[in-house]
């Protein structure tokens, strides 16, 4: 069965109706807000979409695991805090959780088809919001889809593309940073028998 992507609804009786589409009126809308997916597509339709939107470049993000590992980090961890102050069932939240964690754990490899020249970081957060719904509810359920389980409005609920992008590019700067530092020092030290030798 390819899996398709619906709006969420209200959770923790916190009312979402004003961030997510307020529903399908009729047959040309409802055709317009589904489409096939291959075979084993975690991803939904906006990320599929992003594929003819934004064809720049062969690169997309699952040439970039730094990225998406971040990504995943951020949104496991605004699980975690949503559930706390009660804006997220304890349920989702925890399907949630580990469905970042089997991204954090290369389980889903090939789920991130969005080109690097995406628009804004709108296209990837929205590629991760659908990859992590179907996950967990498939772990929640038994079967991709958000129907009963969390949806894209509950993995990305308390924040948005311009929060979680740019907060994203700062982890995976400084984790870059930091390995570009190691390399430096690695040269360096590689200097230090070329100098003794020629007694400088």
């Amino acid at each position: 069965m390819t899996p398709t992507i619906h709006s969420g609804h209200a959770v923790a009786g916190l009312d979402l109706s004003r961030f997510v589409h307020p529903g399908i009126k009729n047959s040309k809308a409802r055709k317009r807000s589904e489409m096939p997916l291959p075979d084993g597509a975690y991803y939904g339709i906006q990320a599929f979409r992003s594929l003819s939107n934004f064809d720049v470049t062969d690169k997309t993000f699952n040439d970039y695991p730094a990225v998406v590992r971040a990504l995943a980090e951020i949104k496991k961890a605004c699980a975690l805090a949503n559930r706390d102050i009660g804006a997220l069932g304890a349920d989702k939240a925890g399907a949630i959780v580990r469905a970042c964690d089997d991204i954090l754990k290369g389980r889903m490899e090939g789920q991130f088809p969005v080109n690097i020249w995406r628009g804004g970081g709108t296209s990837i957060n929205m590629n991760l919001n659908e990859v992590i719904a179907n996950r967990a509810n498939e772990l929640l359920t038994g079967h991709k889809g958000i129907r009963a389980g969390p949806s894209n409005t509950h993995v990305n609920c308390a924040k948005s593309s311009n929060d979680v992008y740019p907060t994203a590019e700062n982890i995976v700067l400084y984790r870059e940073t930091g390995r570009a530092l190691e390399g430096v020092a690695a040269l360096e030290n590689s200097f230090d028998p070329q100098v003794q030798r020629v007694g400088a």
